[in-house]
């Protein structure tokens, strides 16, 4: 981990691979692409559940590439992303949605059980909302693993390493070894 004192050179833009940043645009995506959208439906007073999940879906594939293409751009993401006060934030960053339409797990599948056609728009909205959020729970912390992956390797001197241990389990070893796991799980 870096401290806030030290400089990292990390790597340039030009090689910074694109799955960090389509993880960190989704990641911001399902964070705000929710909130937007739910605000816009009780705003406009949106009637039609398809049209409120088609707007969820262009405004997080609108988020998600404006992210995707800020952070492929911005080469020090990926040592800011290695923060340690980040480590435990952007994880629990995704909680923040799931508190927010927590309510709308109960009311919207209530609605369908009791009257469909009374079922709001706002309480489809809220429940894809809390399913972005445990979406964001999970990429956050994929995010941060990511990024201290790459700053690892990026600051691994390669001609230094003079001795590399391959793996014991090759080939078919390997695969016994994981379905032996699987089976004890």
């Amino acid at each position: 981990m870096i401290t806030s004192g030290e400089e990292v050179e990390c790597r340039t833009p030009e090689r910074l691979d694109a799955r960090l940043s389509v993880v960190a645009g989704v990641y911001v995506a399902a964070l705000v692409a929710p909130t937007l959208v739910f605000v816009l439906v009780e705003r406009l007073e949106v009637s039609n559940g398809a049209l409120a999940v088609g707007t969820l879906c262009t405004a997080g594939v609108a988020i998600a590439a404006a992210v995707a293409w800020r952070v492929t751009h911005l080469g020090r993401t990926i040592v800011w992303l290695d923060r340690q006060w980040l480590a435990w934030l952007l994880p629990l960053a995704g909680v923040v949605p799931m508190v927010t339409h927590a309510f709308s797990v109960i009311e919207y599948p209530a609605y369908l059980l009791v009257d469909p056609n009374a079922a709001p728009v706002t309480g489809l909205v809220g429940l894809l909302g809390f399913g972005c959020g445990i979406v964001a729970v999970v990429l956050g912390d994929v995010l941060v693993t990511m990024a201290r992956t790459r700053v690892a390797e990026a600051m691994v001197d390669e001609s230094a390493i003079d001795l590399e241990r391959p793996s014991r389990f090759r080939g078919p070893a390997r695969n016994h070894l994981q379905r032996s796991g699987l089976t004890a799980t």
